[in-house]
């Protein structure tokens, strides 16, 4: 194998498994702390449907829902807000299931409600409301029954469906127990793809059966789909620090953010593959590195105060509208790189306008001081002032034609660190918007946008290590493989770079 395939193989390697990595990573997106999951229990009995109903909610919502409950605002939820909810709640939510057999729809109605709190990260509280639902049937027939609340949000959905009392279940779409223990306790197999169930279809008519099922006993905490960052966000909870504590939560709050950006991801995959196109110094990188931290601190503070002000953000919504934005910027970023260095290999490429170019470059000596008579004294000549010139490197070509030696220390521009600082940095840590909303309803804003700036330092700090790491393996590759791989790297570093911006683009544009 010559010397240029040897390049593009191991280029091609490298760049196979960066498109691997990070698409996996990508679905696994952690959004737990703004879930809303939904359980229908179907219980048919001779003569009625019962749905046993569970809406369970993650802190962000639970946050957003806190002062339709706390009616007076006094900051405590007393026995009788939490009924006075759960009833209304329930009415609500009875509008957004259709239950239907044959055809003609069950008229549901509310029979008992009630909601409770747990704990959830940095101190925040989730919601568990359990409601009962009922509705008149015949004694057989097809069902088929529809879950249409919060359609728009992420999170768990599952349906159930048994027969209880000598009524009969048969052809069912939905399995007779939850897997869930109706979301108390989410299998860890599935909270990379939380279940989302949201018909079913099944037939029924009298027959042997058991007792009609209920809800569990017991408030288990199972862990919620996505869920990540616990340990950065119980930072939010130390409270009273003195300076020494506050230091520590500093340097910890930075650790978070580095191994944050360490996970499997496209930002300082696309970085790195910048860097290793471009070429450089750590200059560049810790240009890159400062923009992603700026960028990263001002998503999470502009998502952080939509939840504050605006009850019904919603916070996964304006995700995809961001990872389209960010794919947009990305692809720009890709295709300039690309038809710039198309341009630049054409220049000083091997065969560029039909140059020859030597492998090594010619150094031009100048003088470094010239003597003239220009003055006469007593002294007799007096040499002219001495006029430094450093060698100007240059590459000769058969026509007789000098191109500058590239400067690879030059700073970036403003587009190219927007597109760089919106890979890395602006879809902000879901765990950072936890730890911003706690603090800030504590009255600790302070110590909140602390926490934020060091996880987002942590985060630009391990970002610009990926940088180095890069140029040192670029220069390695060009060592072993010689001139070839000089043009082969940049060409490719663009199609990578415009291949996950065009993947980021279709991912929030169907997310939409």
């Amino acid at each position: 194998m010559s010397r240029l395939g040897r390049a593009v193989a191991a280029v091609a390697v490298a760049v196979g498994a960066l498109l691997v990595v990070p698409a996996a990573a990508a679905s696994a997106h952690p959004l737990g702390n703004f879930t809303v999951n939904l359980y229908s229990g179907l219980v048919l009995e001779p003569g009625h449907l019962t749905v046993d109903y569970v809406l369970d909610m993650a802190e962000i919502p639970t946050f957003q829902e806190l002062p339709l409950i706390d009616t007076n605002g006094d900051g405590h939820i007393t026995a009788a807000e939490r009924e006075t909810y759960a009833v209304k709640k329930a009415a609500a939510l009875v509008h957004g299931v259709t239950a239907s057999v044959a055809g003609r729809t069950i008229a549901l109605h509310v029979v008992s409600a009630s909601m409770g709190f747990r704990p959830g990260q940095a101190g925040l509280r989730i919601m568990r409301l359990q409601a009962v639902f009922r509705g008149p049937i015949a004694s057989a027939g097809s069902l088929t029954y529809h879950e249409g609340n919060y359609a728009d949000r992420v999170g768990w959905r599952e349906i159930t469906a048994a027969g209880a009392n000598g009524e009969a279940v048969s052809r069912s779409s939905a399995p007779t127990h939850s897997i869930s223990d109706t979301l108390l306790r989410y299998p860890k197999a599935l909270l990379s793809s939380p279940l989302r169930v949201t018909d079913a279809i099944l037939r029924f008519a009298s027959g042997a059966s058991g007792a009609a099922p209920g809800f569990p006993n017991g408030g288990a905490e199972g862990a919620r789909p996505l869920i990540t960052g616990g340990a950065f966000a119980k930072l939010a909870t130390w409270s009273g620090v003195t300076a020494w504590v506050f230091l520590l939560a500093i340097l910890l709050a930075m650790g978070f953010g580095a191994m944050h950006a360490l996970l499997p991801g496209h930002g300082k995959t696309i970085m790195a593959a910048y860097l290793v196109g471009a070429g450089g110094k750590i200059r560049q990188a810790a240009q890159v590195g400062i923009a992603v931290a700026l960028m990263h601190t001002f998503s999470v503070l502009a998502l952080g105060i939509g939840v504050f002000v605006l009850a019904q953000f919603a916070p996964d919504q304006a995700y995809p509208w961001i990872t389209l934005a960010s794919g947009i910027v990305v692809v720009g970023l890709g295709v300039g790189l690309f038809v710039m260095r198309l341009r630049n290999r054409g220049v000083s490429g091997p065969h560029g306008h039909g140059h020859e170019h030597h492998r090594h470059p010619h150094v031009v000596p100048m003088p470094e001081r010239e003597l003239v008579p220009a003055l006469v004294g007593a002294g007799g000549l007096v040499p002219a002032p001495v006029i430094p010139i450093r060698p100007q490197i240059v590459h000769a070509n058969g026509n007789g034609h000098a191109h500058p030696a590239p400067d690879v220390d030059k700073p970036l521009t403003k587009k190219q660190l927007v597109g760089l600082a919106a890979a890395g940095g602006i879809l902000p840590s879901p765990t950072a918007i936890i730890v911003l909303v706690s603090t800030f309803t504590a009255h600790r804003v302070a110590f909140g946008l602390s926490l934020i700036v060091a996880f987002s330092v942590g985060l630009a700090a391990a970002l610009v290590v990926v940088g180095i790491v890069a140029l040192r393996a670029r220069t390695f590759v060009a060592r072993r493989l010689g001139g070839p791989a000089l043009w082969v790297l940049p060409l490719l570093s663009a199609v990578v770079i415009l291949g996950f911006g065009a993947y980021f683009v279709v991912r929030g544009a169907t997310g939409i």
